[in-house]
């Protein structure tokens, strides 16, 4: 049996007619179901949310067909594609990049959770101002994009960027230690040959026996011996795609191009254990934290 829970929250609805929205969850993750918990709780609207599940995908999608819904958001992993192809007509709102081709469909509309390459670079350069050369290990068929876009961040920022390009986490092991002596900061993008097992352990092996700080795109990684972390609250992400969708509700124009990552999204953590490895000054830490208020980041100081 097809899970189907109508959300009967008691909003005021400021037209007439109250608007029939889909919300199709597909991440059961704490990311996932903080993403839920923003889009809900800024909803004004009565909301009919489905748990997808992808062996039952045919059945969900007849059910919300039936609904006839004025707009759809869809949470993590769900068939966007075959969604779209049913609901020619329907703005669907795709809370991340499980859209694939699909997002280039006039009906579909892509709010990205991907963090901003330049957000923990910029702080960085604020507590090291005479660090100049970042170092950083990617595979080019998962996170090129990436990488192309941390080139032109640190372009920006007058740095020298040294990269090694990996097939599997096995050539981190291999090729890692060529940086010894060449890199000054070390910046972790996310990419899946990286996050795992030896990768992920030889990278901060190497960076705490050569004093080299990490910044890196994951907020667990501050327990692994990360400086800077940098990461995206979901329950903000979910308002922003309430915001779409209530623009989409009210105008009934789709927007053409991705909702980015806004500012006011990010959070940016220093861990007090790390900065206590790099006689991290008071002066330092004061400037980090006024400059991460002045781009508009949530700012923290980790244990």
């Amino acid at each position: 049996m097809i899970r189907a829970t109508l959300l009967t929250l008691l909003f005021f609805v400021s037209s007439v007619q109250a608007a029939t929205v889909v919300v199709l969850q597909g991440n059961e993750s704490p990311f996932g179901k903080r993403y839920f918990c923003g889009f809900s709780s800024s909803a004004t609207e009565h909301l009919s949310a489905f748990q997808y599940d992808a062996k039952k995908s045919k059945a969900i999608f007849q059910q919300i067909q039936k609904l006839a819904p004025d707009i759809v958001f869809s949470i993590g992993e769900v068939a966007v594609k075959d969604l779209a192809e049913r609901l020619r007509a329907t703005p669907i709102i795709v809370s991340d990049f499980h859209a694939g081709d699909a997002a280039k469909r006039a009906n579909v509309v892509l709010v990205e959770s991907d963090l901003p390459i330049g957000a923990g670079l910029t702080l960085m350069t604020a507590i090291f101002p005479t660090k100049k050369t970042v170092g950083t290990i990617y595979n080019p068929k998962i996170s090129q994009s990436s990488h192309d876009d941390l080139v032109e961040e640190t372009g920006k920022l007058g740095l020298r960027l040294a990269s090694l390009k990996v097939d599997s986490p096995q050539e981190v092991q291999a090729f890692i230690s060529s940086f010894e002596g060449k890199i000054d900061m070390f910046y972790w993008l996310h990419d899946s040959t990286t996050s795992v097992e030896p990768a992920l352990s030889e990278i901060y092996t190497f960076a705490e026996r050569h004093g080299v700080p990490v910044i890196s795109l994951d907020a667990s990684h501050a327990t692994k011996g990360a400086l800077l972390s940098v990461s995206v609250d979901p329950f903000k992400l979910g308002e922003q795609a309430w915001k779409t969708a209530a623009a989409i509700l009210k105008d009934g124009k789709i927007p053409q191009m991705p909702i980015g990552v806004q500012p006011g999204q990010l959070t940016v953590s220093i861990s007090l254990k790390a900065a206590s490895k790099f006689n991290i000054d008071a002066n330092a830490l004061s400037n980090f934290l006024q400059q991460g208020a002045k781009l508009g980041y949530s700012v923290r100081v980790e244990p």
